[in-house]
């Protein structure tokens, strides 16, 4: 039986063609038919027997009959077949990505790349690869070169775990490589794109050679090692967006717009108040949104962005508050002063939080008085036009409780806005008019502001309720239905001089609700993707918050504009230094230099830990590091001589000092203290032995090594007696009775909380350690985004003592405003390399 089947492999002009035949020995093989022209002689390839044959003349896709007859040995078979006629001119870029944390294998691909001058791989780059360059100085150097060269080129973005290449021999590869081209590739594109390796593994046996090997048989597709850089805009599989539930993007955003405003007002309350530059607080943030970009969701992300959001928020308002006390804030009532964050002058609605309910309240300026909305402690306003990067003052003064009043029908309206709803599609948003052209920006048909859970199931395929409320600055409708398990409410608000739409959706029976998935992908304005989220992220403990907020507007609205609204400081006194209503830009003052910090400086866990990439903590500690050190166990010991390795590197700066070896008690180390004086970057290597006492309990003690502030602890065994080399005894029967079970463990995780708006409850968290020796803990109570300003403080440091215990309280304390709902909390402890999560627990919000 003769098989021939066509390829999209190419030799020049010629397509090659695979000849399958029995047995074995040498193939004599003819190809015939009409337009097809040279036939070259057959070849023995990687594929087994192969034909060349010329079908230049003919388009691809062209489909040729043909026949083939192929001698072998003394036996000829024939068959008739249809060549179909394929492109040539392909490229398969196989692109290597790297974990910057997989050590061993960045160091197998530097080592590759600087052997092979055609190898080259990607890996993310800044303070991501700093962990492996304060490990392995010595190949800051060589990574440099090889950036410089083009082979080696550092992303911004985390890449996904790629294809890895499983093959035995040069062949296989080959084989694997091309298998994986032929699912990849489509009709169209000439350029196909492979990401070969796991990302945390060496590179593959037969990756450096792989590439020559193939091109030096076929010209099409070419094989090449390329960097992402060097990928065509069309090439196949074009990348896919991370697809996020709505809670980490809101979680991201919610961190990025505090950061931004912290930065936009903080400069100016250092320049003309006299507080403390928060630096240290700003670039941790910013370091915090800069590694977590694009990471997948998990519970050291949402550490590491309410972190990002916790430094911003305190930057913010403290540089807010310590702007309002030089605003002249003079006239009756309480003052209130408005800032506006945005470069440009802006109208805005404005959401202020009382210090104390007020039966009721009218809000007054130099402009007269300002329509508002009142329910307890919030008040919101128009506040007409507020300056450029600036501010302006109101007072509130007692007055008529003014709030929501019932209205009819499915429909709400400002005057830029006309939007209906569809109670019989789930409440979904089925018109929406842009009143200044009468232009209808919902797609005929569609249905925004719809929830899709993972498996399809649409709110717009059930019925909902649909209630409209007024007010004398805006109007509201608030909807109310359910989505299989899940019973949702949607508030929607048209603000009167706000061009856009606020929508606010909660879940309840949300933790019952498919194990943590959360709302899907929802069709926006104009039938196109809108508001919503994926998956739950990582289970049904991270699934998506219950309540999101966003925005719809025109397209024309400036870059920027629905992230950073007006900001409100409520009964602040001011000194009158500035006058009642301005812009910060070209403002000048005499700053009185003893207002202090508005942010945190330092690490709530001191010492910090050196090795800090360890802890999944994300970027570098509050202020950064001017020196790294590190202390590695060497596996190779002798008697009660535990030999270590220690490394010390600099920064951008000089720096000098010493190292202290801090050792168990009974312990010694020599030598016990390592002096240095290193140049920007510069490092240095010492040899420490670490010597044990004779009859020294068993377990893992501690020995730090210290300089400035930093430490790097690195964990030394001792085994059991009878189980080492040195043949001690048992002794101490009972040591372990009743102790920790873990060297860093929960010994009281959290518990469930429930409290009231407005209440207070301790959540405390106890850690325990099995650990000889006290160890530096840091303690985070992880929650989803809409719990942050309720759930304080985001990390607690302190010293678990040797096999013992410390506790940790927070405090869950939602603020009179707080929306009722069911969120979650779990707890993550690190300390001395060592992580550990507890299990989530259900916090409930009530009125």
């Amino acid at each position: 039986m003769l098989i021939v089947e066509s390829t999209d492999r190419f030799v020049g002009s010629h397509q090659v063609l695979s000849v399958g035949v029995p047995g074995w020995g040498p193939v004599s093989a003819r190809v015939e038919g009409d337009g097809i022209g040279d036939v070259r002689s057959e070849l023995h390839g990687t594929f087994g027997w192969e034909v060349l044959v010329d079908v230049s003349a003919h388009p691809p896709g062209a489909v040729l009959p043909a026949r083939a007859s192929a001698r072998v040995g003394d036996r000829t078979y024939d068959t008739a077949f249809d060549l179909t006629v394929t492109a040539p001119g392909r490229t398969a870029h196989l692109v290597g990505h790297v974990s910057p944390l997989a050590f061993d294998a960045v160091r197998a691909h530097l080592e590759l790349a600087l052997a092979d001058p055609e190898h080259r791989f990607a890996v993310r780059g800044g303070e991501h690869l700093r962990p492996y360059l304060e490990t392995r100085p010595e190949d800051r150097e060589p990574l440099r070169r090889l950036v410089s060269q083009g082979q080696v080129e550092l992303v911004d973005e985390p890449a996904g775990a790629g294809w890895p290449i499983r093959a035995r021999t040069p062949a296989e590869a080959e084989r694997a490589v091309y298998g994986r081209y032929l699912e990849l590739r489509d009709a169209a594109a000439r350029d196909v794109v492979i990401a070969v390796g796991t990302g945390v593994d060496a590179p593959g046996e037969w990756v450096a050679g792989l590439p020559r090997s193939w091109n030096s048989r076929y010209t099409s597709p070419r094989f090449v090692c390329s960097l992402p850089r060097d990928v065509p805009a069309g090439a196949v599989p074009r990348a896919q967006p991370r697809r996020e539930g709505i809670d980490v993007r809101q979680a991201r955003r919610a961190a990025a717009d505090a950061v931004a405003d912290a930065e936009r007002f903080a400069p100016h309350a250092v320049a003309l108040v006299g507080v403390d530059p928060p630096d240290a607080a700003l670039a941790k943030a910013r370091g915090q949104l800069a590694h977590w970009a694009g990471e997948p969701p998990d519970l050291d992300l949402l550490a590491g962005l309410r972190e990002a959001y916790s430094l911003g928020v305190l930057a913010r308002d403290g540089a807010l508050h310590a702007l309002t006390s030089v605003v002249d804030t003079s006239g009756p009532g309480v003052p209130l002063v408005v800032w506006n964050p945005a470069e440009h002058d802006r109208p805005g609605v404005v959401e202020a939080r009382l210090p104390e309910a007020l039966p009721g309240v009218r809000v007054v300026s130099a402009a007269g008085e300002h329509p508002c909305v009142h329910e307890g402690r919030t008040v919101v306003f128009h506040a007409g036009v507020v300056p450029a990067s600036g501010w302006k003052v109101f007072h509130l003064l007692p007055g008529a409780a003014v709030g929501w009043v019932p209205g009819g029908g499915a429909q709400i309206a400002n005057s830029s806005l006309l939007l209906t709803l569809d109670p019989a599609r789930g409440g979904g948003v089925s018109g929406l008019v842009r009143l200044v052209d009468e232009v209808e920006l919902i797609a005929p048909g569609g249905l925004g502001n719809e929830l899709v859970l993972p498996d399809g199931t649409a709110s717009g395929a059930t019925r909902a309720d649909v209630s409209v409320w007024h007010s004398a600055v805006g109007e509201r409708a608030v909807v109310r239905g359910r989505l299989g398990n899940l019973r949702y409410t949607q508030i929607l608000t048209l603000w009167e001089g706000v061009d856009r739409v606020e929508c606010v959706t909660s879940l309840d029976d949300f933790a019952t609700a498919g194990g943590g998935a959360g709302p899907g992908e929802g069709a926006g304005p104009g039938g196109g993707a809108g508001p919503g989220g994926g998956a739950g992220s990582g289970g049904g403990a991270l699934g998506d918050a219950p309540t999101v907020r966003w925005e719809w507007g025109p397209a024309d609205i400036p870059d920027g504009e629905f992230g950073h609204p007006l900001l409100a400081v409520c009964d602040v006194a001011g000194s009158g230094r500035l006058p009642a209503s301005g812009t910060l830009v070209g403002a000048r003052l005499t700053a009185d230099r003893g207002y202090g910090p508005i942010a945190p400086e330092t690490e709530v866990a001191q010492p910090v830990c050196s090795s800090f990439w360890r802890h999944r903590q994300g970027a570098a500690p509050l202020g950064g590091l001017p020196v790294t050190v590190s202390l590695t166990v060497s596996p190779d010991r002798a008697d009660l001589v535990v030999p270590a390795d220690l490394l010390v590197v600099a920064d951008r700066e000089p720096v000098a000092g010493k190292v202290r070896l801090a050792v168990p008690p009974g312990w010694t180390a020599t030598p016990d203290e390592v002096p240095f004086d290193l140049p920007p970057q510069g490092f240095l290597r010492a040899r420490v032995e670490l010597e044990q006492p004779l009859g020294a309990a068993p377990g893992r003690y501690p020995v730090r090594a210290r300089v400035a502030g930093v430490e790097d602890v690195a964990l030394v065994d001792v085994p059991p007696w009878g189980s080492g080399p040195w043949g001690q005894e048992p002794w101490g029967a009972g040591l372990w009775d009743d102790g920790p079970v873990a060297e860093l463990w929960f010994a009281w995780p959290p518990e469930p909380v429930r409290v009231a708006v407005g209440g207070r409850v301790e959540v405390p968290v106890v850690v325990a350690s099995s650990l000889c020796g006290p160890v530096t803990a840091e303690v985070r109570l992880v929650s989803p985004w809409g719990t942050w300003d309720a759930v304080e403080p985001w990390a607690l440091g302190g010293v678990v003592p040797a096999r013992g215990r410390a506790a940790f309280v927070f405090v869950v304390m939602p603020p009179p405003w707080a929306a009722p709902g069911r969120w979650w909390v779990a707890a993550k402890v690190v300390g001395a390399g060592l992580v550990r999560y507890s299990p989530a627990v259900a916090v409930e919000i009530v009125e």
